[in-house]
């Protein structure tokens, strides 16, 4: 059997047709999974008194660092990457109010395997410190401890302005849902990796 010029034609149409389509389906598929990347830094913070009334009056008095804290505060700051991206070098500060209340950066709590040198915490002023993260994946969770040298007027500011990411206070009512939000992000992650698509 031949085939005609017009045959051939016909065929070639159809093949370039095929092809066309195939290209057009990648590109859409790339463009969609890039326009819903969702770039989300949640964060909570929580202040304790490390001395009661009782002991402040009987004189009891407690140094960090060469540092007198008269009404020391703990102050604990959870950092949770909510979105499906990783995020790159996040610049992260917590600042006190400017009202005379000092704050003194402790540690990174239970750094993962491999983050030691990736994660820190450094102070930058009295009442400033920053935390840099090389990285956070999505599902991490970071946890760093700092000192405060008396309870302050307000809590203090956490700070991230990063072009594209939403920064949102998780509440402790919230926790649940940011437990079950990571979950379903490390589930994500993983099916991704095995090639798995939801």
């Amino acid at each position: 059997m031949e085939f005609s010029t017009s045959d051939w034609i016909a065929m070639a149409a159809i093949a370039a047709t095929v092809i066309v389509g195939v290209v057009s389906w990648f590109v859409s598929a790339a463009l969609t999974r890039k326009s819903i990347e969702k770039r989300v830094l949640g964060y909570r913070m929580d202040s304790t008194p490390l001395m009661t009334t009782s002991l402040q009056t009987a004189g009891l008095k407690i140094e960090f660092d060469g540092e007198e804290l008269p009404e020391p505060m703990l102050l604990t700051v959870e950092i949770f990457n909510l979105g499906n991206v990783a995020l790159e070098n996040p610049p992260i500060s917590i600042a006190t109010s400017k009202d005379a209340t000092y704050i003194i950066p402790v540690q990174i709590e239970d750094i993962e395997p491999g983050y030691e040198d990736l994660w820190e915490i450094e102070r930058t002023d009295a009442d400033e410190c920053e935390i840099r993260l090389a990285h956070i994946n999505p599902g991490q969770v970071v946890k760093a401890t700092i000192l405060m040298d008396e309870v302050p007027a307000e809590m203090p500011h956490f700070r991230c302005p990063l072009p594209n990411v939403v920064v949102k206070e998780v509440n402790p009512v919230d926790m649940t849902k940011v437990s079950v939000g990571l979950a379903n992000v490390s589930v994500s992650i993983m099916l991704n990796a095995l090639g798995v698509r939801r």
